[in-house]
Order: C-alpha cells, then sequence, then structure tokens
C-alpha cells in the first residue's frame, strides 16, 4: 500500500517535511520518500488535504477512568480530587471498568495515539479484556484503596497473564518506587 501526503512529518532529526509517500507493506513501513512510485497492482490512499506523521504517544494515561470524563475537576486540594474520585470509582463495577477502557481505546485511536502507557488499578480486567486495537504498555498502579493482594501473588498472575498473551501489542511494566520505598522504610 502508499499512502501519499502533501505534508509528511518524518521525524527524522531536524530534517524539514516532506511531499510524497509512505509505502507500507504488512503492518510495517517500508519505505518513504517523496519519489515513491505505485508498485503495479499496489494500493494507492491519497491523503489530499491532511499531514501524515508516525502515531502519537499517550505516555500517562488511566483507561479504566474514561468513563469518569466530565465528572472529576480539579478540587481545593489534590486529596479531595482523589477522595471524589475514588468515590465515583465504588459506583462503577467490572463492566463498567471494562466498558471504559474499550471507550479509552477509541479516543486514542481517533486522536491519532497509536501506544498508550496506561496506568492500571484493576489488573485483574486484564483477564476480561480483548486484545487492545494499539499498543498498550501497563503499568500496574499500587496505590490502592481496596483489600491488597499479596505483592507476590499480583505478580505472578499478572506475569502470567502477559505469558499467554504474545500477541498483544506493548507488555507489562512495574513502577516499582512505591515497593522500593515501603522496603526502605520498613528496614529503618
Amino acid at each position: 500500500m502508499l499512502i501519499q501526503a502533501p505534508i509528511i512529518l518524518t521525524m527524522r532529526g531536524s530534517a524539514p517535511p516532506i511531499s510524497g509517500a509512505v509505502r507500507i507493506q504488512g503492518a510495517r513501513i517500508t519505505e518513504v520518500g517523496s519519489d515513491l512510485k505505485p508498485y503495479p497492482g499496489e494500493t494507492i490512499v491519497s491523503l489530499n488535504h491532511h499531514i501524515l506523521l508516525p502515531g502519537l504517544i499517550n505516555a500517562h494515561c488511566h483507561l479504566d477512568y474514561t468513563a469518569l470524563k466530565g465528572s472529576i475537576f480539579p478540587g481545593e486540594s489534590f486529596t479531595k480530587w482523589i477522595h471524589k474520585i475514588n468515590a465515583l470509582k465504588q459506583s462503577m463495577g467490572p463492566e463498567d471498568f471494562i466498558e471504559s477502557i474499550e471507550a479509552g481505546y477509541q479516543l486514542l485511536l481517533r486522536g491519532g495515539c497509536t501506544t498508550v502507557l496506561n496506568l492500571e488499578a484493576f489488573p485483574e480486567l486484564l483477564l476480561k479484556l480483548s486484545r487492545p486495537p494499539l499498543r498498550v504498555w501497563w503499568f500496574l498502579e499500587l496505590i490502592d484503596v481496596r483489600t491488597r493482594l499479596a505483592g507476590e501473588e499480583m505478580l505472578m498472575g499478572a506475569l502470567e497473564f502477559f505469558d499467554t498473551r504474545s500477541d498483544w501489542l506493548g507488555d507489562l511494566v512495574w513502577h516499582l518506587t512505591p515497593l522500593i520505598q515501603q522496603a526502605s522504610n520498613s528496614s529503618a
């Protein structure tokens, strides 16, 4: 497939935008240039009046809170704001959070995101999700007001989950700062 556009941002250092095309074979970009010619029988997509650029990355997201859009506003303090979020979360069930995550995928895709770094508060929901339509790097949020799973139990469950979903784009990333802080506080 050859995608033509009047402006292509290649993101190659300080290189200026070009007018040209991007060749895609399968799920990979194989060529970018201002003089690419279509192969015989190749599909051509012309993006007249559009700018073509690499997919955007949302580097901090809470997909399970997409459904709360418009209901959380900055409060008088961070603590009050978190209490409001927690109150709203308590009114939602697992299916609400799953719908919220899937709605979040669609918002990201419509905005040009191809990759998201998602902080997941409910890792048990991952077992019920279908394959994401974009790359998701899952960061398990370790701040929680619910009854906690033992750290080792949660880690083993998450690792097993991702071992059985090799077709998902992205991966699991552990944010270890709270664990490191907890360990250093208990040894002091």
